[in-house]
């Protein structure tokens, strides 16, 4: 590539590379990886309107990280499938904690028996008190399914397990639970 101007090689290194990137380079980088990037995006966050945020936040990082000359690369494909990994984990680590009014449960009906909620409660109970003496492994991986909803693959990632193994284990974890429970 050319030599930069002078004024744009005093500037922070990721400002100098972003300034390296051609727009037919960038676009090549782009119209080759928005749609993978994307659909990968949606199927871990399932919101169309956040996926095309944290798509479009992927490609701007990419300006200031990757190098231009690598564009047509492997290397390209691994650092934005990473960083959209980033990007969604980060995006429902913020989430947990934001609730719409459309989550917030509707109040109970009237006419319920109000002893299946008092039953309920105590099932409650004995569930969160038998996930409370899990081992630390099993928690997480229920957590990362049953609240976080991950599939198993990501489950197993994230445990340093096979998606096999980890299958297994959330099998196993519920069949205790139950036992525990009943």
């Amino acid at each position: 590539m050319d030599k930069l101007p002078a004024k744009v090689q005093q500037l922070p290194a990721k400002v100098q590379r972003a300034a390296k990137w051609s727009e037919s380079a960038y676009r090549e980088v782009y119209s080759r990886y928005i749609k993978p990037v994307n659909a990968y995006i949606l199927r871990r966050v399932r919101n169309h309107h956040d996926a095309e945020d944290l798509t479009a936040q992927v490609f701007v990082q990419a300006l200031d990280h990757l190098d231009p000359e690598k564009a047509g690369t492997d290397e390209v494909a691994s650092w934005l499938f990473t960083s959209a990994r980033n990007a969604t984990a980060n995006h429902t680590r913020r989430r947990r904690y934001v609730v719409s009014v459309e989550e917030i449960p509707e109040p109970a009906d009237e006419s319920e028996d109000p002893g299946e909620s008092v039953l309920d409660d105590e099932v409650l109970s004995r569930v969160l008190e038998a996930i409370s003496h899990l081992p630390e492994e099993r928690r997480k991986a229920l957590i990362l399914r049953f609240v976080e909803q991950l599939p198993h693959a990501e489950i197993a990632e994230m445990l340093g397990r096979t998606e096999t193994s980890a299958r297994v284990l959330l099998h196993r974890t519920i069949a205790h639970l139950r036992r525990e429970v009943s």
